[in-house]
């Protein structure tokens, strides 16, 4: 497959700007030929496994909303814990792309499929990945994921690859917004930490934002017996779902980026929980997305702080 590094001017609905830091592949196979199973399947194979798959979602905006421009929006959470384990260990603020998305879309009326992901170098530098072999690491294992991605719409189908630029222009010096919270010595810090993801689902829940998936990283390494900085490491996927048909009806290639991941962990001998999330508004200005787009990505993330900050 050809790959064009080509900036792409689609139109849905409003016209959108080029899509920057993202990887776009276009087929004109129909979303049926790439069978699910054979997209997560080609994906298991190079060690990338899903974790809370999101399918249908147009269904959904459909039944509640009457309406949408999209005939298939599946996104699917995934990541290759082998690689991460020592990406999470040496930056844990890579929590918040891991899980990362795989989307994959069609939008009424046109003949091609899109399958996407973040750009490995946009996640690696929002998160602050400098050491050279460590980033060199996270960045190449995302070849096999799009090696598997173009061998699959390309097998048997006239299709074509887009590799979008990842030329997305200067980001912010801090992207991540981050907490802390001290732990009492006088508790157990599993006891402490469990309470403390009840109260954050609830406050959560509280402003009508929805849990989308839940990875607990620390638990799988305890169950493989590897060695591991953390008392605690895991990552909670938070959406609202009429803030994501807003967005993703007219700008579906920001699929990629929903649900936001918000990650929280504790360093051994620490005992302080940090979380951590991007803000919306980092993806709305990578994205160009129009003034009332971005407007309601505000809205979004000052929700979310407002909540987390209501714990302490």
């Amino acid at each position: 497959v050809k790959l064009n590094k080509s900036k792409v001017s689609d139109k849905v609905s409003n016209s959108f700007g080029p899509h920057r830091g993202i990887v776009l592949y276009k087929t004109n196979k129909i979303p049926e030929k790439i069978s699910t199973k054979k997209l997560l399947g080609a994906l298991k194979e190079k060690g990338f496994y899903v974790n809370d798959p999101h399918e249908g979602l147009n269904y959904g905006y459909k039944e509640k909303f009457g309406e949408t421009s999209l005939d298939t929006m599946n996104l699917y959470p995934m990541t290759n814990d082998k690689v991460m384990f020592d990406i999470i260990n040496n930056y844990p603020e890579i929590g918040v792309f891991a899980p990362f998305v795989i989307s994959y879309y069609k939008v009424k009326g046109r003949p091609d499929s899109i399958v996407g992901h973040v750009s490995p170098k946009l996640m690696a530098d929002i998160s602050g990945i400098n050491n050279t072999a460590l980033r060199k690491k996270f960045i190449n294992h995302f070849e096999h994921l799009d090696t598997a991605i173009e061998k699959l719409i390309s097998t048997g189908y006239k299709s074509k690859a887009i590799l979008n630029t990842t030329d997305y222009g200067k980001i912010t010096k801090s992207p991540i917004v981050k907490f802390s919270f001290k732990i009492p010595k006088d508790v157990d810090i599993d006891d402490w930490k469990d309470d403390f993801e009840e109260k954050f689902e609830t406050s959560l829940e509280d402003k009508g934002h929805i849990i989308a998936g839940y990875k607990n990283f620390k638990e799988t390494w305890d169950d493989d017996v590897l060695e591991n900085n953390f008392d605690a490491y895991s990552v909670y996927s938070v959406s609202d779902f009429k803030f994501s048909h807003e967005i993703l009806d007219s700008n579906p290639e920001a699929s990629v980026f929903i649900p936001g991941n918000i990650y929280m962990y504790v360093k051994k001998g620490e005992r302080v929980m940090h979380v951590g999330m991007v803000r919306r508004s980092i993806w709305a200005n990578i994205l160009e997305l129009d003034k009332h787009k971005k407007i309601l990505c505000n809205k979004i993330d000052a929700s979310i702080i407002k909540g987390i900050k209501g714990m302490r």
